[in-house]
């Protein structure tokens, strides 16, 4: 156990089945906790009727007309999601995000990809988060009836501490994005150990796409919060175009208060383009052509990446006005970059990962 973080894993985090019936797993990050395992079990040939989620039927294919295109609280409270053929599926904390419908607009075509399930594997994963994301609108997806639970996206990724390779995974969702208007992708992310983007991409591969596929993507790195990142508490992000050949940015910033951090990147097909902001700052504007048409939305990530409140709207993010310049040739100026700190000896034993 680690400042309040209960382990029961070494390398990956254990499923119910490693655990044992009812178990679950929980992990405290000052105030914010994580809860993963639960779920699974099953009775002797006892045939059980899935309630169904509580997400309005889809009445179209393809996404939505807009302003929202696709929305996701990766909610679960029920237990169950739809499946791309519109099964219903049982869900829980842990269950991979792979072949899940989104939550809007729920239709066949606007279903997540991702790495599959497989022993050991690297994947994208139903997670619970609390205090609950206060950003994120209301839905029923994340209501029982009698509770409010906030769940999201969190990687089961590498292990950062044996040196496990780490794959990268991607999250993405179908968007063949507008050619005449603009369009933003956003999502919350917690600073946990670990690196998250958002971005727009090409190519449908699931791991490692934005580096080669990715045609405006956002990245930030709260690693340095820990110990193993160096406990410098200098979060950093990255902003790229056309892979890691177009046009890039980087950056640093201030965790959110709230210690949600609101990502949004945007593409103007018409002014061309690229602009991306963090916790409602914009941090970098960049012109870029497209090398590709746009086809995927999504998410990638390494080490304990997570992922909330994910969203694609019309519209793009409006860079400041520009400043006139100083008349003064003596003008200086200093800048301070400052982060909120996340305090944690999450990473000073062995095997003691986030999941």
């Amino acid at each position: 156990m680690a400042d309040g973080l209960f382990r029961g894993r070494s390398g990956k985090p254990r499923r119910r089945a490693e655990v044992g019936t009812g178990a679950r797993l929980m992990e405290n990050l000052e105030g914010r906790v994580l809860l993963s395992g639960g779920g699974g079990g099953g009775g002797g040939g006892t045939v059980t009727t899935l309630p169904a989620p509580a997400i309005p039927p889809g009445t179209f294919d393809g996404i939505g007309s807009g302003p929202t295109y696709i929305r996701e609280s990766f909610g679960f409270a029920q237990g169950t999601r739809y499946k791309q053929n519109g099964d219903i599926k049982q869900v829980f904390t842990h269950t991979n995000i792979n072949g899940i419908r989104a939550e809007f607009p729920n239709n066949k075509t606007e279903t997540w990809v991702g790495p599959p399930e497989t022993t050991g594997g690297q994947e994208w994963d139903f997670a619970v988060v609390g205090p609950a994301d206060p950003y994120e609108p209301y839905t029923p997806l994340q209501g029982d009836g009698t509770t409010y639970t906030d769940g999201n996206l969190f990687l089961n990724g590498a292990n950062f501490l044996d040196g496990t390779p780490d794959q990268r995974p991607n999250a993405l969702l179908p968007f063949a994005a507008p050619t005449t208007s603009a369009y933003t992708v956003s999502g919350d992310s917690v600073g946990f150990f670990g690196k998250t983007a958002i971005g727009f991409t090409t190519s449908g591969s699931v791991n490692k796409n934005f580096e080669t596929n990715g045609q405006a993507w956002l990245e930030i790195n709260s690693m340095a919060n820990f110990p193993a990142g160096g406990g410098t508490y200098i979060d950093t992000w990255e902003f790229h175009t056309g892979g890691l050949t177009g046009p890039s940015t980087s950056g640093t910033f201030n965790q959110d208060a709230t210690a949600f951090n609101r990502l949004a990147v945007s593409y103007d097909p018409v002014n061309r383009v690229a602009t991306a902001s963090v916790n409602g700052v914009v941090v970098a504007s960049v012109p870029y052509v497209l090398s590709g048409a746009v086809k995927y939305v999504g998410v990638e990530g390494s080490w304990n990446a997570n992922v909330d409140n994910f969203a694609v709207q019309t519209g793009a993010i409006t860079p400041p006005p520009t400043e006139p310049a100083p008349t003064s040739s003596t003008t200086s100026t200093s800048t301070t970059f400052g982060t909120a700190a996340i305090t944690s000896d999450l990473l000073t034993s062995p095997g003691s990962v986030l999941a």
